[in-house]
């Protein structure tokens, strides 16, 4: 059976002139992508390669240089992390963002690219309450929580969170308050000058252990010593 289907599907796409394209080997030039040392217009599916290049990553789909449908990005542990549907080479309509678990964020409501509002999502992927309008890529009015995680690099593990999250209300473009929850109790933190020099910790050392040029033993350590810094602290 797998013998048979493999030619039709080939059969199909050399059909319909589309191709399977390597993310990597294709560029956008005046909004229109081509096809790297070629003149070629992608038409076709991209696609991405996981860590071992072993694994394709499908990621959407390029009509006449352009792309449409909806486009996906995926966390390291294999899940979806968003979708952003596009049209004519816009992105239109409509959009999704999921935590790593699967679970819908937040849905998006595009009026163009950086003009859109987000609904936020609960666990149970009912509406939360929330929003935040975003104005020319900025915060405009609403509530939105930013959280912090870190992978560590290894796929099968789910994210650490190594910073408490923030939220964050605005109105009119302007910050009108910033609170902070607990990453252990999911209550709003008291903050201290004790609390903040943990968290500019925490930070530096996240950051730090990110780097590429850094070595996983030194990013494993820094990740320890954050763990044991922030359980002392808090």
């Amino acid at each position: 059976m797998r013998i048979r289907v493999l030619p039709l599907l080939l059969f199909i796409r050399l059909a319909w002139g589309q191709e399977d394209y390597y993310i990597k080997h294709i560029y956008e030039q005046d909004g229109v992508y081509k096809k790297m040392f070629s003149e070629e217009i992608v038409n076709g599916r991209i696609y991405d390669l996981n860590d071992d290049m072993d694994i394709e990553i499908p990621l959407g789909k390029i009509i006449n240089g352009l792309k449409e449908g909806f486009w996906t990005d995926w966390y390291k542990n294999g899940s979806i992390k968003s979708k952003i549907n596009w049209k004519n080479g816009q992105i239109s309509d409509i959009g999704y963002n999921y935590r790593w678990d699967g679970t819908l964020e937040c849905l998006i409501n595009y009026v163009d690219k950086y003009n859109y509002t987000k609904t936020f999502y609960d666990l149970n992927g009912n509406p939360d309450g929330t929003s935040m309008e975003y104005q020319s890529g900025r915060m405009y009015h609403g509530r939105e929580t930013k959280s912090y995680f870190h992978f560590e690099g290894i796929p099968k593990y789910k994210p650490r969170i190594y910073n408490d999250p923030k939220i964050v209300y605005y109105d009119k473009g302007k910050l009108v308050k910033t609170e902070y929850i607990s990453r252990k109790t999911g209550e709003l933190v008291n903050v201290s000058t004790l609390w903040k020099i943990n968290r500019a910790f925490q930070f530096t050392l996240t950051f730090i252990s990110k780097q590429p040029k850094v070595s996983s033993f030194v990013a494993k350590g820094c990740i320890g010593i954050m763990t044991i810094f922030s359980s002392q602290l808090i």
